[in-house]
């Protein structure tokens, strides 16, 4: 009996384990990666669910191993591309700066923040410009969207939050409105309350220091 629980332990084999890491292309035809930390390409072509990866790209990749030699690059999922995540594809969650068109918004020598993350199909996104000296903010300014969202929101779905912030300090609710194929634009909650649009003098004269902060989600 004993001799069968021995024979029986070694006929087991040894799980699957999986780990994630950042690594480096290193070949696109076939596609080859390089691990953090490593001196070499894995000698397996991994599996991707992000199209149109070139040499050098940074990728996020999962990496199916075992403790078994024989067994131990088991499989290799590149499952992002950094600065920037592909649409329908299983997200891991980090945040990534995305360059949105802007409208009726001149960054000039102020600042502007723009980062999303993707978990699953729910883009969480987060937008901030700060006006300096050079800035303008002219009549309904908006950004366009990291994602294209869901064919269920429509022309004017609020789609983000925030608020208006006046360096004096004032400060208005704001909505961001969705117009379709990535658009939005801002609108504020005056004291009726009632939308109004923004404009370079509504609700306040746009001077350095003043400030718009945007955030929402929505799904794909």
């Amino acid at each position: 009996m004993k001799g069968l629980k021995l024979l029986g332990s070694r006929l087991i084999p040894a799980p699957d384990i999986s780990v994630w890491s950042w690594a480096t292309v290193t070949d696109d035809s076939p596609l080859r990666v390089k691990l953090d930390g490593e001196s070499a390409a894995l000698p397996v072509t991994p599996d991707t669910l992000v199209a149109g990866l070139a040499i050098a790209d940074r990728v996020w990749v999962q990496l199916v191993t075992n403790t078994n030699p024989i067994r131990r690059h088991r499989r290799v999922i590149v499952l992002n591309r950094a600065g920037g995540l592909t649409p329908g594809m299983v997200g891991v969650g980090s945040w990534v700066t995305w360059s949105p068109t802007l409208t009726a918004l001149t960054v000039g020598n102020g600042s502007s923040l723009a980062k999303y993350t993707k978990i699953n199909d729910t883009i969480m996104w987060r937008f901030r410009f700060t006006y300096g000296s050079t800035s303008a903010v002219g009549t309904d300014p908006g950004f366009t969207l990291p994602v294209t969202p869901h064919s269920d929101f429509i022309d004017t779905d609020v789609i983000g939050w925030g608020a208006l912030r006046d360096d004096a300090p004032a400060q208005r609710v704001a909505v961001l409105r969705y117009l379709g194929s990535s658009d939005t634009r801002i609108f504020f909650y005056n004291a009726t309350p009632t939308t109004a649009s923004v404009t370079a003098t509504v609700p306040w004269t746009w001077e350095a220091g003043d400030s718009l902060h945007m955030w929402g989600a929505y799904y794909l």
